[in-house]
């Protein structure tokens, strides 16, 4: 979000404040957290990008949702960005009602719980915006279908967060 943050700031900087200087400052600074990004939490040999990373640096290697925000927030390479969606629409990740937050087989994966395998809807539409953004519409429409889906089942009220069973 961060990133999302300078690189619409710099926007707003050059179209609208008529800050060249600023705006330049804005992007070489988002440019910097993206190089740093990708090669803190790329995940070479899964193909995806770390929860997080450890009191020592470490990856932390489950794979979630919060990939999606990444696509969100313009921050994944497009060279690497087909990858990021494979997995969210992986039979791991996706569940046929949304993607789950922690894909089954993680350790930890339970899903009931609400960050460990559960669908939110609302991360889902974070997602599905992201995909499009990335020019991935057809994927972004498998998540609404599958939202809706879910919709039925539930007097067409989504909840907060509902089980990530298939």
């Amino acid at each position: 979000y961060a990133y999302d943050a300078y690189t619409r700031t710099a926007e707003l900087a050059e179209v609208v404040w008529n800050d060249a200087a600023l705006a330049h400052e804005l992007r070489r600074k988002a440019a910097d957290l993206r190089e740093r990004f990708d090669r803190d939490f790329w995940v070479e040999d899964g193909g995806y990008y770390a929860l997080a990373l450890d009191g020592e640096g470490r990856r932390v290697d489950s794979l979630t949702s919060n990939m999606g925000h990444l696509l969100l927030s313009g921050i994944v390479p497009e060279s690497k960005a087909r990858a990021v969606v494979d997995h969210l629409l992986g039979e791991r990740l996706m569940s046929g009602f949304g993607v789950r937050t922690m894909a089954e087989g993680e350790g930890g994966y339970d899903a009931e719980g609400y960050h460990t395998g559960s669908v939110w809807p609302h991360d889902n539409s974070l997602i599905a915006y992201g995909l499009s953004r990335y020019r991935f519409r057809a994927e972004a429409g498998r998540i609404a279908l599958a939202l809706l889906d879910a919709a039925s089942h539930f007097d067409h009220r989504l909840p907060e967060v509902f089980a990530g069973y298939s």
